[in-house]
């Protein structure tokens, strides 16, 4: 006849349950976030680019889109005739708090403000959790900042995968994206292997990030997260 498990033996068991669950977990629950991240990054990407080319057909094509560096008129109407009917919008703001987290680079230096990134921009809140903020953009400054080589002045998309939860950090939950007549484009799309490296590198800024994400079939990088 079997001895049943003594007091002690129990007690031994279940501490050791508690260990290897203490230990595998956080491992678990951070795999599930960040595949619920990548999912809703690409998802986003995907609904956002086609939006916005629905939105240059009505116009008249991508060539016949035209933005302006601050300027709230352009940004405001492609936001309100077109983008809002498209997105699931939950909350929406016009260069004021409450839609937009600080933002950070890797190396931990704030971008922007809690209104946002940019000047004249509108942020707004998706019902799946994103935060995204949009800005109008310089050809110049496309190329220049954020590698991505376009004709005309453009929009610039600035999302936070997570929305206002931690750690709202450029290559780590935000990703930046710039739509002109080139379409919706990775910032990175122009820059070379090394650029974006050093971009997502700890000592980087993170903006190129998107590019390297999307390049990697939408995977984010544990180094990263």
């Amino acid at each position: 006849m079997k001895q049943a498990f003594t007091l002690a033996e129990v007690l031994i068991t279940l501490s050791i349950i508690g260990v290897v669950a203490a230990l595998t977990l956080p491992s678990l629950i951070s795999k599930n976030n960040t595949a619920a991240m990548e999912s809703k990054l690409k998802k986003t990407y995907s609904v956002l680019s086609q939006s916005l080319l629905f939105a240059a057909g009505e116009l008249g094509g991508l060539d016949a889109v035209e933005f302006k560096d601050g300027n709230t008129e352009s940004t405001e109407e492609m936001f309100y005739t077109y983008l809002e009917k498209y997105l699931k919008i939950s909350k929406k703001c016009v260069n004021s708090k409450g839609c937009w987290a600080q933002a950070r680079d890797l190396r931990g230096v704030k971008v922007g403000a809690e209104a946002g990134i940019g000047s004249n921009i509108i942020t707004f809140t998706t019902y799946d959790g994103l935060s995204i903020c949009m800005d109008g953009k310089t050809a110049a400054d496309m190329a220049i900042y954020y590698g991505i080589k376009t004709n005309k002045d453009g929009l610039v998309f600035y999302i936070d995968v997570n929305g206002m939860k931690n750690p709202n950090t450029f290559g780590k939950d935000i990703f930046l994206f710039g739509f002109s007549d080139k379409g919706l484009l990775p910032a990175g799309k122009n820059s070379t292997p090394e650029q974006i490296e050093n971009s997502c590198s700890a000592s980087g800024n993170g903006y190129l990030c998107a590019s390297k994400v999307m390049g990697n079939g939408w995977h984010l990088e544990d180094e990263n997260l």
